[in-house]
């Protein structure tokens, strides 16, 4: 009885934990760190009495996500042994996508533990939207930047917070059952709204609006119009000059160096073809292969702001396979999940199905950005929420 208790406080304290790395992961970057080392050990210990006491033998389900991401480690860890720079790729690989595959795990665990606890995630992701929008909203108005990128004066990324978190609180205003969902998601998106916009990414704005409509019309709701009529408002209410920008979208002359970073990227493949450069090594060898004198813009570049091309350039053709395995396996579990898609019958669909819009979102802003492979403040929120995701519909598909 001792060890099921300790048990249940292991399990409580990690969903406490993460829960505190989702409140803290936009504001400080050393608290991610800190929470992912502790809720590890946490994580070990409480596996390690479940296995020792026969509390649950199977520790740890291992979905066909979590197999995929195991071989684009693997895929990984190959091209860091035949990197270009291999000291510069191992610290990378022990920085980024290590921690990125042990967020994976926490996020599946987490949800294995109790489904309730995603839901508990998702209140607590809806809520910082609310939070976020009132620091976006102060900054805006007291200081009238052109472009909003601080929340209480704060560097948030907003953008790369606002492409995962903006689609829960969408789709659970407009499909959520309980009322208290639908009340909490609707202020989260009204008070989220206006930094969406003042954000002024493009790639945001076209991400998000696809992404819940790509999930409204496969759910086949009648719903489907209040998103339209939304985004209707929202173009109506902005300024001028976001305006412009929305409107030049398309116009390649706006989108600054990207397409000499893309052009950059496959020359590195093209040169490095099989296992690629070596993971993080095209922030090295940009200038080697980019254009003479350096940017247009004049700039330092250190990414090529596109997920997939970064990829391809520094894994090479085998990683970039196993890369997209990841979410090929995600978007066929999830397609299994048919009672999701099919009527009301699932309790707090709006939630799941604004999790996977969140997922989705991101995939296509992967085409002008490397939110998902760098950094530790907003990739780790990524790869979380996929393995919560991943958790919960592997659960319901099983179960």
């Amino acid at each position: 009885m001792e060890q099921q208790k300790l048990i249940n406080f292991a399990d409580r304290f990690l969903l406490v934990a993460l829960c505190l790395f989702l409140v803290l992961a936009p504001f400080l970057k050393i608290a991610v760190k800190v929470i992912l080392g502790l809720s590890v050990a946490v994580l070990f210990v409480a596996s390690f009495l479940k296995y020792k006491y026969a509390y649950n033998k199977g520790l740890l389900h291992v979905s066909p996500v979590l197999k995929a991401i195991l071989i684009f480690l693997g895929a990984a860890i190959l091209s860091t042994l035949f990197s270009a720079l291999p000291k510069h790729s191992y610290g990378i690989l022990m920085d980024r996508y290590i921690p990125y595959v042990l967020f994976f795990i926490l996020g599946l665990v987490v949800v294995k533990n109790n489904i309730r606890n995603f839901f508990i995630i998702c209140t607590i992701v809806v809520s910082l939207n609310i939070v976020i929008g009132i620091g976006g909203m102060k900054d805006y108005l007291a200081f009238h930047p052109e472009r909003l990128f601080t929340a209480f004066k704060m560097d948030v990324t907003l953008t790369n917070f606002l492409i995962i978190f903006a689609p829960l609180c969408a789709c659970g205003a407009i499909l959520a059952g309980a009322r208290l969902w639908h009340v909490l998601n609707f202020v989260g998106l009204i008070f989220i709204l206006p930094v969406f916009v003042w954000v002024g990414s493009r790639s945001t704005w076209f991400s998000v609006a696809v992404a819940v409509f790509t999930v409204l019309l496969l759910k086949k709701t009648r719903r489907l119009f209040l998103w339209a009529l939304l985004l209707i408002f929202a173009v109506i209410l902005m300024p001028t000059f976001f305006q412009n920008r929305l409107h030049n979208t398309f116009n390649t002359n706006t989108w600054g160096d990207r397409m000499l970073l893309y052009q950059t990227a496959g020359k590195i493949f093209l040169h490095y073809p099989l296992l690629g450069s070596g993971t993080g090594t095209f922030e090295k060898l940009l200038y080697e292969f980019g254009p003479v004198g350096g940017y247009p813009e004049g700039r330092i570049h250190l990414h090529a702001h596109n997920t997939f091309l970064e990829v391809l350039s520094e894994m090479g053709i085998i990683g970039f396979f196993a890369f997209c395995g990841i979410f090929f396996c995600f978007f066929r579990m999830v397609s299994k999940f048919k009672a999701l898609w099919q009527g009301d019958s699932v309790p707090g669909q709006g939630m799941i199905l604004g999790g996977i819009a969140g997922i989705v979102a991101v995939l296509i802003f992967a085409n002008a950005s490397t939110l998902i492979i760098v950094g530790m403040r907003d990739a780790p929120v990524f790869w979380f929420f996929l393995g919560a995701i991943s958790g919960l519909c592997d659960q319901k598909i099983v179960n």
